[in-house]
């Protein structure tokens, strides 16, 4: 092969390297072109919208009806049985404070809801010291549990109306019954006892002895002449 032969198969090589080369850059600008795009902040998931106020009120009242239902039914049925009575009352409010935290939260007022569950939380400790003592029978303990348990009650009631729940706070299934056999009650505030009445002294009527017919003419009658 003479020298000009090799000359033209080089630069017959040359030109298919170069048309591959700029064959290869189109298809890498088309890759390009055609790879998603994630916009910024962007998680991968679908962003959730924060509820009105109202809408997060309205949820959590019918939360809260269900769980003041349970609360009534508790007392009714386990009327009889403090300890069992002490331990529903406790899971009852315990899984009202979950689900209630379960909700997607509004944006309006948010310290003042933090407030609410900060309160509620503190009543479902006061119940779960309250179901111990109970299973323990310990009066000394459930005494004291009893008065964190009205606190905690007082509490949630204020912090309820200040966000403005119409429902959760309430006193329904909430009002204390004494548990029988131990002197403890069962959550809530016991409502004051009935002041007894003292029925006002009566005076006897004055008595008039039988007239016998005997004595001075008392009865006034003709005496014997």
């Amino acid at each position: 092969m003479d020298v000009y032969a090799r000359r033209r198969l080089v630069a017959a090589g040359g030109g298919v390297l170069v048309l591959i080369l700029i064959i290869f850059g189109i298809s890498q600008c088309g890759d390009d072109d055609e790879a998603p795009i994630t916009p910024i902040g962007a998680t991968g998931g679908a962003t959730l919208t924060a509820p009105s106020k109202d809408d997060f009120i309205s949820e959590a009242d019918s939360i809260c009806s269900e769980a003041n239902a349970a609360l009534i039914s508790a007392d009714e049925d386990e009327a009889d049985d403090p300890v069992q009575l002490a331990s529903d009352r406790y899971d009852i409010v315990n899984n009202q404070l979950s689900e209630l935290q379960g909700l997607a939260p509004p944006e309006k007022d948010a310290d003042l809801l933090d407030d609410f569950f900060s309160t509620l939380q503190d009543r479902v400790r006061a119940l779960r010291k309250l179901n111990l003592a109970t299973e323990r029978q310990d009066d000394a303990a459930a005494g004291e549990a009893q008065a964190e348990v009205d606190a905690a009650n007082t509490e949630v009631s204020t912090a309820a109306q200040e966000f403005g729940f119409e429902i959760c706070g309430t006193s329904e299934g909430g009002d204390a019954q004494t548990q029988p056999g131990t002197g403890t009650d069962t959550g809530g505030t016991a409502p004051a006892p009935a002041t007894p009445t003292t029925p006002a002294p009566t005076t006897p009527a004055p008595t008039t002895p039988p007239d016998t017919g005997d004595g001075d003419g008392d009865s006034g009658g003709v005496g014997p002449g």
